[in-house]
Order: C-alpha cells, then structure tokens, then sequence
C-alpha cells in the first residue's frame, strides 16, 4: 500500500486512509442503509491502528489512548448531523509492546440529498494539528424502487445477546474496514440489505438473491464463487453471506449482488470492488492449456517468437493480475507452444464461440492505440503509455480535453467517461507530460477505482509556472495558481468538454 507521509487523505485500493506524518494510522469506510420506518442513515467505520497513537497513564494508573473525532454532514452551508466525541483505546499496563487495532462505528441520520461529509481527527495525546478531510456524499433512497444498500464486509458475526451499535437483524457485525484480503485471510464475510421487493412483487413471493465475484478487469463471473437463495419479497430483506477465498488468486475483483423476479428479470444490482493477495494459488486462475489443440486454432501457423511476444504484451491493459503474471513468466521462458496456447485461451475464456473475431476486434483498438499514443523518446508503443492502457481497458472517453498550450503548465489531457463496465460514473483521468514534444503523457490522478489517486496532482501540471517556490510548493494548499492567465485546468475539470 502506498502511503504518503505529508497531511494528505490517500484513497487507496483498500479503503480510505486517513494519516499524518508521525501520528495517526486509521481507515474510514461508510454504508448507506435504511431503518424499519424507512429513514435512510449513513453507517461509518473507523479502525485505528494500534501502534500509531501515542498512550498515556489515565486517573487508574493504566496506559490508554484517546482520539478526538468529529464528522458533520453539511449541505449548503448548513449542518445536518454532527457529533464530536472521544475515541478510547483499551487500557495497558505498559506504553511499550504491540498495541491492537481498535474500532469505532457511528450512524447518521440523513434526508435524501448531496452532503458533503467533513472528518477531523486528532491524537490527543500528541501535538501534530489535527488531520481534515472533506469528500461529498450522495444519500438517494425511493421508496417504490427497488435497491440493494451498500454491502458492508464483515470481520465477524455473532448472535446478539445485548442490543448495542454493531447490532443488526439479530447479529453483531464487526466491520472489516478494508477492501484488501491478504493471504492469510480466508473467509469473506458481508452483509447488505435489500430494500422494496414487495413494491415489485407480491408479499412473501419467491425472488432469486444471487450472489457471485466477478474479475474487476474482465467482468467475467468466477464458477467456484457463485451462488443464489430463492426469498420472500418484503419490505426489508437481510442478506448475511461469506464466500471461502482461500484458492481465490491474487487480483482484482467484484462482488456483485442481483436480484430477479420469477421471469429472471433483473430488478436490483450492487457491486463492491475488493483485493485479494494469494501468491501461492495465482497459477489456478489459469485454465487448463493441456487440453488445447493448436492445429485446430488460428494460432497454428504462428511461429515466430517476437511476434507471440509482442502479442502477449498487447493484452496487459486488459488482463487481470494473475494472467499478467503467467504471461511475463511465459514470455522468460520462451516456449512459444505454451505462449500460442495461453493467448488462445485468454481470448477463449472472453468468446468461447470466436475467440480469432474477439482478438481482432481488440487488435483494431491496439493499432489505433500504437498510431494516437506512440511516444518519441522511449520508443514506446501505443498500448504500453499510460494513455492506451485507459482507452484499451476502458474504451474510448466520452469527453477528451487537450490542453497543449496553456503559458504556465505542462501539456496535459483530462478524460471524461460518463459511466464505465463496472459501474462507476462521471470518472476523469488526468494525464500530463514533463517532457514536451515527446507525446509521452502520464496519468498523474484518477477517481476510479483500482487508479492511481493524488489529490495534488495540479501541482505536476503547474510545475513549470513561475511563482515563487514557497507558493507553488505548499503543502496544505491544493488550489494553486487559479488566477495565471490562460489557465483553464480547473474549469475543464469541473466541466470537461
């Protein structure tokens, strides 16, 4: 995980987390569900990290920590749901030693409508400022519409026994507050709610609750984790599930919800993307080449080993981790019969009914790719640029701003896509290029998901303006040099065209 050590909030692949240099360690993650009564609220998770906090001696004589929280939810320019509170940590004997994370849950009640959510957080025990963030939060619920809430992973479950704020539908659930399963976890346990089924159907009529993963990169549904229930439509359905992860590879993935009517009509969906490292079963993500005839493919007259090569290097921008694995190993190895063998089945597993029409139809994107992309001081073609990769993975943007000319920033391209295969909508990639006249642009930020994230990155653009070093430079301030003449990199963020 990367982790920038200046007062900055890191979106990373796992979930949101919040740092300070030298100070605190935490992860944020939230879900919007709905009470009995039909009151939509919003369901936070914070975990500290342990060893990241300062202790003290409290009035017993025993070391504890103390954070200070706050989260208000303000729209237009009014708070809507507040609380400030103190955040205790169990209590030790000793400041030394390893110290256990610790997790605090809230929940908001909040009208339908945009927030934006605003979080401090601070050590008490420590002199670093506290640390701010802001991000906006959409709260949408319909009473005549079908809709699945946010699932939330879970650490654990149990029966309740004594009502309290991890209490839900009759078990305490202790949030996973990550979205990256590392080897030694085994078990993915979640939990989500689906709301007005009966709207849709009868009272108590049969539906069918599906429950799958699906790879983040090719949306292919995985055979060995899939599975349904058939339940009654009601008002509020509670859905507790866990699938076993221990042969599920290393990569990127979704777990996705549906729920169809008797007609198999879909009627609601969710997805939540999550990461999984498991180096030692990367290689059971690869189908079974043994039983793939050559000379009954297009691939049987291929021969040549550089071409194979640059054919396997094609596929990266749409492969998931464990194949980009098996095919870098491949191509060390230099066996052009396991190479052939691999490149039929990848594109097999995508078309099993045309796999050659499939290919070509990616191998157009590619030669478009290599002819708008290809860069000068690098030799570097097309589908291997931050560039290509994008538009070979996601497809074309919707909206494609370039910016060459701009008197006090570097070149540099914002991408619009309106709504991307997994979902996520109104996504924007910023590329740029310190290097002018190369064509050799870099992504510097994206909001999607699995995308690398920087909520500085107009600091790179403006690198070349001419205000002094200390302004250009500071840290706190992410809105720099707005008044340079010419400068249209914000508008064309916020609206691009």
């Amino acid at each position: 995980m990367k982790k920038y050590f200046f007062k900055s909030l890191l979106f990373s692949l796992f979930s949101t987390c919040v740092m300070a240099q030298n100070s605190i360690e935490a992860y944020l993650s939230y879900a919007d569900f709905t009470t009995s009564d039909n009151k939509p609220y919003l369901e936070t998770h914070l975990t500290v990290i342990g060893n990241s906090i300062n202790y003290q001696k409290n009035e017993t004589g025993k070391y504890q920590a103390t954070i200070l929280v706050s989260i208000a939810f303000v729209q237009n320019e009014s708070i809507k749901n507040f609380k400030k509170y103190n955040l205790l940590s169990s209590e030790f004997d000793s400041s030394n030693g390893n110290k256990p994370n610790f997790i605090d849950q809230q929940r908001f009640s909040l009208e339908n409508g945009e927030y934006e959510m605003e979080l401090e957080i601070s050590d008490k025990n420590s002199t670093q400022a506290p640390f701010k963030h802001k991000e906006k939060i959409n709260i949408r619920y319909d009473q005549e519409t079908v809709r699945f809430s946010e699932i939330e992973l879970i650490e654990s479950a149990t029966p309740t026994q004594t009502q309290n704020i991890l209490s839900k539908s009759g078990y305490d659930l202790v949030p996973y507050v990550s979205k990256y399963y590392p080897a030694n976890y085994n078990v993915l346990n979640f939990y989500a709610e689906l709301y007005n089924m009966n709207v849709a159907m009868k009272e108590k009529e049969k539906f069918l609750l599906s429950y799958f993963i699906q790879d983040f990169d090719s949306h292919e549904k995985l055979n060995n984790y899939s599975n349904f229930t058939k339940e009654d439509a009601s008002a509020v359905s509670s859905i507790l599930k866990s699938f076993n992860i221990e042969n599920l590879p290393t990569g990127n993935y979704n777990l996705c919800l549906e729920a169809r009517d008797r007609e198999n009509n879909l009627l609601a969906e969710r997805k939540l993307f999550f990461q999984r490292n498991n180096p030692l079963k990367e290689e059971s993500a690869i189908p079974d080449l043994s039983q793939i005839d050559l000379e009954q493919t297009f691939l049987k007259n291929y021969t040549n080993k550089d071409t194979l090569i640059l054919m396997l290097l094609n596929l990266r921008p749409i492969s998931s981790l464990s194949e980009r694995n098996y095919a870098t190993n491949q191509i060390k190895a230099g066996d052009t019969e396991i190479m052939k063998k691999f490149f039929y089945s990848f594109w097999q597993t995508r078309n099993a009914a045309h796999p050659y029409e499939e290919w070509l139809r990616y191998k157009e994107k590619v030669d478009e790719v290599n002819q708008l992309f290809s860069t000068n001081n690098r030799d570097k073609n097309g589908f291997n640029s931050d560039r290509g990769r994008v538009y070979l993975k996601y497809g074309k943007p919707d909206v494609r701003s370039v910016n060459e000319h701009e008197p006090s920033s570097y070149p540099y391209e914002i991408w619009q896509y309106n709504r991307l295969a997994s979902g996520q909508t109104n996504r924007r990639f910023i590329f740029y290029s310190p290097y002018v006249g190369t064509n050799d642009y870099r992504l510097i930020h994206s909001d999607a998901r699995g995308e690398v994230f920087d909520s500085r990155w107009r600091y790179k653009i403006d690198e070349r303006s001419s205000l002094p070093a200390t302004q250009k430079y500071n840290l706190d301030n992410e809105n720099i040099n707005r008044n340079d003449f010419g400068r249209q990199v914000d508008d064309l963020y916020r609206n691009p065209r």
